[in-house]
């Protein structure tokens, strides 16, 4: 891959640690003081039952509203904080930490430990589309857009994120043709322009469309 880069002319960068949490932590050393907390979500993948694939939707969900802010997002694993994650907080010193996710994806532990760095805050619903739902509560009403991805696989939430970030749009997670009562809720109470469905109907089918277009306007 580096190779086909340098032969269309592209310098490429790597940022790369020993796993995915001190990737993370190096991502997270890069960026710029200002941003007022970093969050802290799980990198222990959910592993549904087949065919789905192994997925980390609250650090999904938390890519878009971070980036938005211009702030990290770091890993943990559910029962230890990793102490390359732990250094890095410890350099960077924020301002604030905020954990996304229920107790069964980062405990209480891990937040105790959080908390000795500084002040620590949870965004959490009881199933992923509550939680992803719970980071986006303080957007304004009526954006220009918001972002429906699937909370089943993975790569089309991961896909918008960086895009939903620059708008500073919200993505919500829904289920292949069934529209959770959390996202549905969202959707109604940001009032969004229009609502985008990321990825084809083998993911998100037709079914959705029609739920949203029906849906009361608050």
């Amino acid at each position: 891959m580096e190779q086909e880069l340098l032969a269309a002319g592209i310098e490429p960068i790597r940022i790369s640690g020993t796993d995915r949490y001190g990737t993370a932590a190096l991502l997270a050393a890069t960026f710029e003081p200002g941003y007022v907390t970093v969050y802290i979500a799980s990198g222990t993948p959910l592993v549904p039952k087949p065919p789905f694939v192994p997925m980390m939707p609250d650090a999904l969900a938390a890519s878009a509203r971070a980036g938005a802010e211009g702030a990290p997002v770091m890993l943990t694993k559910t029962f230890d904080l990793p102490p390359v994650t732990r250094q890095t907080l410890e350099a960077l010193n924020p301002p604030s930490i905020t954990i996304v996710g229920g107790h069964g994806t980062v405990t209480a532990s891990v937040e105790y430990e959080l908390s000795q760095i500084a002040p620590v805050t949870r965004i959490s619903g009881s199933t992923r589309f509550e939680t992803a739902a719970a980071l986006f509560e303080s957007y304004p009403t009526g954006a220009p857009r918001a972002y429906l991805a699937s909370g089943e696989w993975f790569a089309d939430a991961l896909s918008v994120s960086a895009l939903a970030a620059s708008e500073g749009a919200p993505v919500l997670l829904a289920n292949q043709s069934r529209l959770p009562s959390a996202s549905r809720e969202a959707i109604v109470a940001l009032d969004p322009q229009s609502v985008r469905l990321i990825g084809g109907t083998a993911v998100l089918d037709d079914t959705l469309m029609d739920i949203i277009r029906d849906l009361p306007t608050p």
